[in-house]
């Protein structure tokens, strides 16, 4: 899901608005509503014309980033470039992305699906979200980067998952801020437009690097990793918490090495659990491990290595890690 940033002042005021009362909405119509949103939304990110932008906090780090989007004959066309931090920039041209870091002179290369910051952020919805968590919309809300908004938030219905709060364009359902919070009611993570402009006029020039990088080191870090979805699944998670599911399996291959990966899912919130068979004398990985918003699991069982890992609450990695057997 989904690797976002402002000033205290907007941030602050962002979190006073969750506890404003929303407008009477019945349950069902704000359900109905909110997932509208979220379709227009998914295709706002992805397909409109725009220059921008943002704060991205995540785990006491900010960052701070211009993007410029733009989509012609069906190729998207973007370049993000860092303000705070060491320079960065990433450059995608179809589907060839380029990420480039100044301070190791170096180029990542990468021809796939690889999602650049603003959209790795964002949650993605599924169709049945409503079943795990409550949805409140509220039209004509707060302007944002001096644009009208409607607010939706998502409230787990249990502590086994995060909420979100989101504010999006009332003209065009880009998201302007979106914040992750715990089952306390704390940011977690936010990503919060300062300025935005839809359908600018761009330079020929607008897409290509600013760095000057003839002497920088290409790396091609396109995965030669193989990826097989399959039916055939070995490992099962003998207890999840209510909502969660099994939506993916899949066998990775590398070399030597085979990795099964299943993905357990409640709609919104993801969990990827990992059974590798361990080489005599590796290291073994056991215990929670807490990364800022990413939670994480280890343990062994026999000669494999279990990993779990997901954006959800501690207790949720540790139940399914707990119970992820062979079949």
């Amino acid at each position: 899901m989904m690797q976002f940033k402002l000033t205290g002042t907007a941030i602050a005021r962002s979190a006073v608005l969750c506890f404003v009362v929303l407008g009477p909405v019945p349950h069902a119509a704000a359900d109905e509503t909110a997932q509208a949103w979220f379709e227009r939304m998914n295709y706002a990110v992805e397909n409109l014309n725009y220059r921008g932008t943002f704060v991205h906090l995540r785990e006491n780090r900010i960052d701070t980033l211009d993007v410029l989007h733009k989509v012609e004959n069906d190729l998207v066309f973007e370049r993000m470039t860092s303000r705070s931090g060491p320079p960065r920039e990433f450059i995608r041209n179809g589907d060839e992305v380029h990420c480039i870091v100044e301070s190791r002179k170096e180029v990542l290369v990468d021809r796939g699906q690889q999602q650049n910051p603003l959209v790795a952020t964002l949650p993605v919805f599924g169709a049945e979200l409503s079943k795990n968590y409550d949805l409140r919309f509220a039209a004509h809300n707060q302007p944002v980067a001096g644009r009208n908004t409607v607010y939706i938030g998502i409230v787990p219905k249990d502590g086994y998952r995060y909420g979100y709060r989101m504010w999006l364009d009332e003209e065009t359902a880009m998201p302007l801020v979106c914040e992750m919070v715990d089952n306390d009611g704390k940011l977690i993570e936010t990503l919060h437009f300062t300025s935005i402009e839809f359908n600018p006029e761009f330079s020929p020039t607008a897409f290509e690097p600013t760095m000057d990088t003839q002497d920088f080191r290409w790396i091609d870090s396109t995965s030669k990793q193989a990826a097989v979805e399959t039916t055939e699944n070995h490992w099962v998670a003998g207890e999840v918490p209510r909502g969660f599911a099994l939506s993916i399996s899949n066998v990775e291959e590398a070399g030597d090495k085979r990795v099964e990966h299943y993905v357990y899912s409640d709609g919104l919130a993801m969990v990827s659990v990992f059974a590798e068979r361990r080489a005599p004398g590796e290291q073994e990985i056991r215990g929670a491990r807490s990364l800022g918003v990413t939670n994480a699991f280890g343990r062994v069982e026999g000669d494999y290595q279990i990993t779990v890992v997901g954006e959800v609450p501690l207790d949720t990695v540790k139940i399914i890690g707990n119970s992820f057997r062979p079949k």
